[in-house]
């Protein structure tokens, strides 16, 4: 009897360990992600700020030679 206990206990701590395992991997495929959409996000933000810029840029340039 003792020998299935000691069986049944280390299946179950080999399921808890892949367990952690595969909740540490789906944390860092989030934080990934995340990582990533923010990236995306300030790249837009910066290309927007500097269309922006350029065309301020213009409007002054061309009030200041007319």
């Amino acid at each position: 009897m003792s020998d299935e206990y000691k069986v049944r206990s280390e299946i179950m701590a080999l399921w808890s360990g892949k367990g952690k395992t595969v909740a540490r991997i789906k944390a860092l495929q989030l934080r990934c992600f995340l990582a990533l959409k923010s990236y995306w996000g300030f790249k837009r933000h910066s290309k927007l700020m500097l269309e922006h810029k350029r065309k301020q840029f213009k409007i002054t340039r061309t009030r200041e030679i007319f």
